[in-house]
């Protein structure tokens, strides 16, 4: 039997090979219609989220304006990486950085 779970991130295939998926966990009596509604409901573990953001979602983690990142970008007073023509930020590159620039105090 094959069956199809659908995530919001991926398309799962799996294949049980004729062995039913295991319905102790899963309260209620169980028909076809609750197996396949069971068999859908099974979680998977799921990737851990990226540390890599755009500069929209660097600029929200960081509390700047999206104008102000493209700003410090030019200036090259930020870290960061283009690649194929889209910049790029590491989370915890950026954390150093900002640690680094609050302990300077202002105007520096």
């Amino acid at each position: 039997m094959l069956v199809f779970v659908i995530d919001l991130h991926n398309l799962v295939n799996v294949e049980t090979k004729g062995e039913e998926p295991d319905m102790e966990k899963f309260d209620g009596p169980m028909n076809d219609e609750t197996k396949k509604d069971a068999v859908k409901k099974t979680e998977f573990p799921r990737r851990e989220r990226t540390q890599i953001m755009t500069p929209k979602e660097a600029a929200k983690y960081l509390g700047f304006h999206l104008v102000t990142i493209y700003r410090l970008l030019k200036k090259h007073e930020i870290p960061a990486v283009k690649i194929g023509g889209q910049w790029r930020f590491k989370k915890d590159i950026l954390d150093a950085w900002l640690t680094e620039r609050m302990g300077k105090g202002r105007g520096d």
